[in-house]
């Protein structure tokens, strides 16, 4: 008889030992959502509800009419032109959306105080310094700063500044090489141009 050959146990691959996977991290504080503002530099958080300054650096030769119109909403339509805005996710994609065109940061409490007090005007387009005392000033200055927005407390939104004392680095380029795009801070370019 012939021979019947038994076939050999095909073994099997060895298994893939088990990712270890770390076990999610309980919250013990919720952390407040930031808004995000990025540029080729790097991305900056804001907190909802902080007050951003908005400054036009570029006017409006080749500009495109979104961006166009989107600069109206905020209030700049002229180069020069500086607006107190809240970091809310739809203001961050407009300030976004314009970005080659405007510089934006946190302003601290003493500049809003200085742009109030040299720059402010009424709805009614009477200067803010001959219309209330400069304590009132202050308060309002702190106001703005902790969220209130500026047409509630009867100041326009829109503040009329003059070129910066030495001039601009570079009107093309984003900070720190030139004026455009984010910043950490905004004190320095508001200090020169009120």
């Amino acid at each position: 008889m012939a021979e019947q050959t038994k076939p050999s146990p095909v073994k099997a691959a060895p298994a893939a030992p088990a990712k270890k996977t770390a076990a999610p991290a309980q919250k013990t504080g919720a952390a407040p959502k930031t808004t995000t503002a990025g540029t080729a530099m790097g991305r900056m958080k804001f907190a909802p509800g902080s007050t951003i300054a908005v400054v036009r650096i570029r006017g409006v030769t080749g500009m495109n009419p979104k961006r166009q119109m989107t600069l109206e909403l905020l209030g700049i339509h002229k180069s020069h032109y500086a607006t107190l805005v809240q970091a809310t996710p739809i203001i961050m994609g407009m300030l976004r959306q314009a970005k080659d065109y405007i510089s934006w940061g946190p302003a601290s409490t003493e500049v809003m105080e200085a742009m109030l007090l040299k720059r402010g005007e009424t709805l009614d387009g009477v200067k803010l310094s001959s219309a209330k005392k400069p304590e009132e000033i202050k308060a309002m200055a702190k106001e703005v700063q902790a969220g209130k927005t500026l047409k509630s407390l009867g100041v326009c939104r829109t503040f009329r500044l003059t070129p910066p004392s030495r001039g601009f680095k570079d009107r093309k380029k984003n900070y720190p090489y030139g004026d455009l795009g984010v910043r950490p801070s905004m004190d320095d370019a508001l200090k020169a141009m009120i």
